[in-house]
């Protein structure tokens, strides 16, 4: 018995052993797999030094290829920059920076004054207050500089230096995405994250983002620029800091929390206790900061105060109610970002713990501090909310944590990917365990719905670029400002019936030098009868063309226009000018609606890509109450013109001529179809004793009127 006992007893001890044993050897493979993750904070433990070399070259040709591609193609196109208001508004700053800075030419001294009238209705006090921003904007000092120094040193339109100054912006987004990601992540997590946004769908980087270059975007990619400098230079960085929060305050209005967020990066990345040189540092920032803000508040002459909706100003919508709106356009956000990289909710969450186990060369030291100082910037701007836009401030600022997040992802895969790379090489018992063929595996498997995701996103490009193209690319007539000061009949107040028609006068010299009264200022407000009080000086008037489609022309098949004689005098001879957009020839029959080819009251015949006017005498007359629709043979004919009578030089539509426009607006996105009707009249907005209005030019998107009782007078022809 005793015998038997004693070999249970070694046998059990031998089990142990073995345990012991196998335990033993598990966790010496934990502690080699920790060495791997974890490999210390010198640059030469990076993963693949080359391969992150070669990984950054081919993320920056990609990203700033693409968008100088994107720039170039879209810009060579269109008549008119993308987002055509927006554009307006930047050229108008630059102009003003360069010619009206303080605001005291005769243009900007009346606007301020009309849009800055005080009343007691808060109502109209919010109004104007939301007016006066969009129409008397503060100038973005850097980018407006550097757009007027583009167009007035190299002779350029606005619209070209428009184009130069976004393809520098694309250089400086690329720029500053590699500079910053490779201080705080690695040069291969740079890359790879700018390899991936090279063609990434604009909803997943909302708002401003990354696909439109625009000044507060290049804003980003000042202070990402900002943030590289100071992790590269280390303790050589001094007053250099000064410039950079004095650069992101002067860029554009989101400049000034992001100038915060680099003092306090600079701040808490210094080593402690800090050095007097690093206490005098931080005290100058603090300095600078607080005294721009001061004079941005208090300045007068220029206003640069930044003005956003109010919280209150929600109409029937509790705060609580938008900001779950937000909440929502965050969740439809990230989810948009994860496919777009690739990734799903619960392949990130599984993830995230692995990332902690795998620290860049910098250790988790700097990279927090970025996640959470802009994880709060963002969710800051959440708390900031309207009901036009729900998360606007949060989208702002969401592109920065995007590209941090998707850096890390990548530095995930490089890292798995050594992990495979060195047990294979070394033949360790992590590889003859699998770990490596795991890991390989994963980053394989990763990797492959990346750049699946890529792929998608990239087939969506093609039908991006065509609608960017087409979608409100109007023509701006350049000789409208210049008639304002003509000899024979100079300006002295052009009155302004809408915000787009100012928009584009406003950006050219003449317009600054007249004075002017901004109709939406007086619009059902107690100032209204003030107009009547300056009708006998009111020489110009302007206002936007009431169809102002694609380059002023309706689609024949698309928007399917129809007439009707609305005046007391039959038309016998009518001017039609078409336009076939199309290679192949085209024939359009002018008919009575209900009625067939037969009776047709008109025939015209187009060439491939032939624009031409035509006149046709009408038997019988077209008589008043009776309607005309035009019917062509296949697609792509568009008129962009009709006039009774003769056509004009310089007047292509029907102005008082009694003759009404009906047209249709497809669907389009989350627009439903609508119908317009047009007149062609500006009566309806004027001063009563004013009179009739003669329109002298309206090949654009705007229409020139002066007092007089003719129409299309004192015209001087392309």
């Amino acid at each position: 018995m005793g015998m038997v006992a004693g070999r249970k007893v070694c046998e059990a001890f031998s089990r142990s052993e073995v345990a012991a044993m196998t335990l033993a050897e598990y966790l010496m493979r934990l502690m080699r797999l920790s060495r791997l993750f974890g490999s210390g904070n010198a640059p030469e433990t990076q993963p693949f030094p080359r391969l992150q070399r070669l990984v950054l070259g081919i993320g920056l040709l990609l990203f700033i290829g693409s968008g100088l591609g994107w720039v170039f193609t879209v810009d060579g196109q269109r008549r008119v920059p993308v987002e055509y208001d927006d554009a307006l508004s930047y050229s108008n700053r630059a102009l003003q920076f360069g010619e009206c800075y303080f605001q005291d030419c005769p243009a900007l001294k009346d606007l301020r004054e009309q849009t800055t009238w005080p009343s007691a209705d808060p109502a109209i006090q919010e109004r104007r207050r939301e007016g006066f921003a969009l129409v008397l904007p503060r100038p973005f000092e850097l980018h407006s500089a550097l757009l007027w120094s583009v167009h007035h040193g190299f002779g350029l339109h606005w619209n070209h230096a428009l184009t130069v100054v976004r393809a520098f912006g694309v250089v400086l987004i690329g720029a500053g995405i590699g500079w910053w990601l490779s201080a705080l992540i690695a040069p291969g997590a740079a890359g790879g994250a700018l390899i991936l946004l090279s063609v990434i769908n604009h909803p997943a980087l909302p708002g401003a983002g990354l696909f439109q270059i625009i000044p507060s975007n290049m804003t980003l990619g000042l202070a990402m620029f900002c943030w590289g400098w100071i992790l590269h230079s280390r303790e050589r960085l001094g007053y250099g800091l000064l410039v950079m929060l004095a650069a992101l305050h002067l860029s554009h209005p989101v400049g000034f929390p992001l100038a915060v967020l680099t003092w306090t990066l600079y701040a808490l990345l210094r080593p402690w206790p800090w050095s007097a040189r690093t206490l005098r540092v931080v005290s100058a920032g603090l300095v600078v900061i607080v005294a721009l803000q001061l004079v941005t508040f208090f300045s007068q002459y220029p206003l640069l105060r930044a003005s956003f909706p109010a919280l209150a100003a929600l109409g029937q919508e509790s705060h609580a109610a938008a900001l779950l709106k937000s909440l929502a356009t965050v969740e439809k956000v990230l989810r948009e970002w994860l496919a777009a990289v690739g990734l799903n909710k619960w392949l990130l969450a599984g993830m995230l713990p692995l990332i902690v186990l795998l620290p860049p060369p910098g250790g988790w030291v700097v990279v927090p501090v970025f996640l959470v100082l802009l994880a709060g910037l963002c969710g800051a701007g959440l708390l900031y909310v309207t009901t036009v836009h729900p998360a606007e401030v949060f989208s702002r600022f969401w592109p920065l944590l995007a590209l941090l997040l998707t850096g890390l992802y990548v530095w995930f895969l490089l890292r798995a990917l050594e992990l495979g790379w060195r047990a294979m090489r070394d033949r360790t018992a992590v590889w003859r365990s699998g770990a490596g063929g795991v890991a390989w595996l994963g980053v394989a498997f990763l990797a492959a719905g990346s750049l699946l995701a890529m792929y998608r996103n990239y087939q969506t490009l093609p039908n991006l670029v065509r609608h960017t193209i087409q979608r409100h690319d109007f023509v701006f007539d350049e000789r409208q400002p210049a008639r304002l000061l003509e000899r024979n009949h100079p300006c002295d107040k052009v009155l302004y019936l809408d915000h787009l028609a100012f928009l584009g006068f406003m950006g050219r010299s003449e317009a600054l030098r007249c004075g002017l009264l901004y109709h939406p200022a007086f619009k059902d407000t107690p100032e209204a009868p003030r107009l009547e009080t300056f009708a006998g000086r009111i020489t110009h008037v302007v206002a936007s063309h009431p169809v102002m489609l694609q380059r002023n022309r309706l689609d024949l098949s698309r928007n399917r226009p129809s007439w009707r004689l609305a005046g007391e005098t039959p038309v016998e001879r009518l001017s039609v000018r078409l336009f076939n957009s199309s290679a192949e020839p085209a024939r359009v029959v002018l008919r009575t609606p209900g009625t067939g080819e037969s009776s047709s009251r008109g025939v015209f015949e187009l060439a491939g890509q032939e624009e031409r006017w035509f006149t046709v005498a009408l038997s019988p007359p077209w008589q008043p109450g009776e309607g005309l629709e035009f019917v062509q043979s296949g697609d792509g004919v568009m008129l962009s013109g009709l006039r009774r009578g003769e056509h004009h030089a310089c007047v292509a539509w029907p102005w008082q001529q009694g003759i009404t426009l009906n047209y249709l607006r497809p669907a389009s996105g989350s627009k439903p179809k609508k119908e317009f009707q047009v007149d062609f009249t500006l009566g309806d907005r004027l001063p009563a004793s004013l009179g009739r209005l003669r329109v002298v030019r309206d090949q654009g998107t705007t229409v020139l009127a002066l007092p007089g009782e003719a129409t299309g007078e004192d015209c001087q022809p392309d």
